[in-house]
């Protein structure tokens, strides 16, 4: 918002000084906690039996695992391994990412046997779909894949196991995860605390810092600074607040925002304390008197206010059924992948 050129009678005295920028908010240091799963490697000493178990010419191929008899080639984890971001790596080792592995081989063999695969047409269909969101051809494709020292019959493998594989999740577990009105509905009864819907404004705010004001830089005195917001405080109403917050406020973005705080401000948002009781004591249309924060001097006008309440049902309902819809999946994949893992021969030789 761009600056007034005619100020009030009042603010005449300030025309010219220059507006300092601060943050409101304290700084918050958000940490976040980095949890590694670690696991022991386990090496076994049946790399003999492993090979009596597969085809002579693979039998000089290193085994990470076996999975009803069909092998996971070493190689073949550690090419996988070798191809994760590093930030991946801080939360996945090789025990994890073979884990994963077998996991997907277990897929695709159960999929094997309910006759449930991808066609080349499908995977084309896939890989055209990609060309198109990178904006590439083919032949651009192929060579930064090889780049990468991945074959584009790579890429094209890993599609089909990931089509087949999203068949087989969609019949045995999304067709089977339906909710229904009720349960819904219950879901909704039974949870009052996840619908409710705390007090809230919506807030600006004019602020004036100074020497001593945390997270600014300026020159003002404690003593210029209240001069200057007295003044303003006696020329603001709640038609003119944005332009002379634009015009005057230490805020960073007043002049785009014209001091109006984002979204509806709750009495838990990281704000400070003191702004926070003076908001929530206002009343819609009401300013303010001078309030003073270790950030500076500030005035405050609320526009509206929302009492706590209740989601209603119908808003939140396909929130519910989402929620639940997905938590059904997941259980009934943890389900399916046990099951097929009890009635499975897996070896770990990794």
């Amino acid at each position: 918002m761009p600056k007034k050129e005619k100020t009030e009678p009042g603010l005449a005295k300030h025309k010219g000084r220059r507006k300092k920028k601060l943050r409101l908010k304290p700084i918050i240091i958000v940490s976040f906690l980095v949890i590694l799963l670690g696991a022991a490697a386990i090496w076994l000493t049946t790399s003999g039996i492993a090979n009596r178990l597969i085809s002579k010419e693979d039998q000089n191929k290193e085994i990470a695992a076996l999975v009803n008899e069909e092998p996971i080639y070493l190689e073949e984890l550690e090419r996988n391994y070798a191809r994760l971001p590093d930030e991946y790596k801080a939360f996945l080792d090789k025990d994890q990412l073979l884990d994963q592995m077998i996991e997907e081989k277990l897929l695709m063999q159960l999929a094997g046997g309910m006759d449930i695969t991808a066609s080349d047409q499908e995977v084309e269909a896939l890989l055209d779909a990609l060309l198109e969101q990178v904006g590439m051809t083919e032949d651009e494709l192929k060579l930064r894949f090889e780049e990468q020292n991945i074959s584009l019959e790579e890429v094209k493998d890993f599609y089909k196991k990931q089509i087949t594989i999203t068949k087989l999740v969609n019949e045995t577990v999304v067709e089977k995860a339906r909710v229904t009105l009720n349960t819904i509905r219950e879901y909704y009864e039974d949870n009052p605390e996840f619908f409710a819907v705390p007090e809230s404004v919506n807030v600006s705010h004019l602020i004036i810092c100074h020497e001593e004001s945390l997270n600014c830089e300026s020159e003002r005195t404690k003593e210029e600074a209240l001069e200057l917001i007295k003044d303003i405080r006696a020329e603001v109403n709640d038609t003119n607040f944005a332009d002379l917050a634009g015009q005057y406020s230490d805020e960073p973005m007043a002049e785009t925002t014209g001091g109006n705080l984002p979204g509806r401000v709750l009495k838990t948002d990281p704000y400070d304390e003191t702004f926070l009781n003076a908001t929530f004591r206002l009343e819609p249309g009401e300013l303010s008197e001078v309030v003073e924060t270790v950030f500076g001097y500030h005035l405050i006008l609320v526009y509206e206010k929302f009492p706590e309440g209740t989601l209603e049902f119908d808003e939140i309902r396909d929130q519910i059924n989402e929620t639940l819809t997905l938590e059904k999946q997941q259980e009934l994949y943890d389900e399916l992948i046990s099951e097929k893992k009890n009635n499975s021969k897996i070896i770990k030789i990794y």
